[in-house]
C-alpha cells in the first residue's frame, strides 16, 4: 500500500486494521536492557482476557452500545479506471458476497462498518442515499470506488458483540494491566 493511500485511508474514520511493522530498539524504543521490556514480555503478557469475561460485560451494559448515527458495513473496491470500475460493479451487482474473496485478491480493498459523515463525501452520500445494494463507479481523487452495502443499521440500534467484542477486550485488558502495574508499584 502506498503512502498516499495510507494518508489517504487515515484521513477517514472508518474501523480498519493497518498493520505497520517496526522495531523496538533505538530512540524512545525499548531495548531489552530496559524495564519496560522486561514489564511488556513477562508482566503483560501475561494477562488473560477470557472470551465469556467480553461476553458477559457486553451482556450487561448492552444497553451503552446503542449507535449515536446511522451505519454502514460495506464492502469497498478501489480501481485504477472506470472501466475497471463499471466491470466491478456489474460483477457485485450480478454475485453479491461471493464475489468479495475474488475481488479482494485481485483489487485494493476493504471492508469494514462506517459512521453517516465519517467518511469521503462522495462515497458518504452514495453509500447513505441507498443504504442497501451496490453503488458506483465513484470517482474520487485516489481512483474509482464501487461499495457493496452488506449491511445498514440505523441511528439507535444496537451494536452486535461483534462489533464492539475488540473494544471492550482492549477496556478489560487496560483494566487488568492497570491492576497488575499498582500491585507491582506497592510491592516495591
Amino acid at each position: 500500500m502506498n503512502k498516499k493511500m495510507i494518508s489517504f485511508l487515515r484521513g477517514y474514520k472508518i474501523n480498519i486494521i493497518l498493520i505497520f511493522c517496526c522495531g523496538c530498539s533505538g530512540p524512545g524504543g525499548a531495548d531489552e536492557d530496559s524495564g519496560g521490556y522486561v514489564l511488556d514480555n513477562t508482566t503483560y503478557n501475561n494477562i488473560d482476557i477470557p472470551s465469556a469475561d467480553v461476553r458477559n460485560y457486553y451482556k450487561n451494559n448492552v444497553a451503552a452500545f446503542k449507535r449515536e448515527k446511522n451505519c454502514v458495513r460495506i464492502f469497498v473496491v478501489i480501481l485504477k479506471t472506470e472501466n475497471d470500475a463499471n466491470r466491478v460493479a456489474s460483477t457485485l451487482r450480478g454475485g453479491g458476497r461471493k464475489e468479495h474473496f475474488i475481488l479482494s485478491q485481485n483489487n485494493l480493498s476493504w471492508v469494514g462498518v462506517a459512521k453517516e459523515g465519517d467518511i469521503m463525501l462522495q462515497l458518504n452520500d452514495a453509500v447513505f442515499n441507498r443504504r442497501k445494494g451496490v453503488v458506483g463507479p465513484i470517482k474520487t481523487e485516489i481512483g474509482f470506488l464501487v461499495a457493496h452495502i452488506l449491511d445498514f443499521y440505523p441511528e439507535g440500534s444496537v451494536a452486535g458483540v461483534d462489533e464492539v467484542y475488540d473494544k471492550i477486550f482492549s477496556m478489560l485488558y487496560l483494566e487488568k494491566r492497570r491492576e497488575k502495574y499498582k500491585t507491582i508499584i506497592e510491592e516495591d
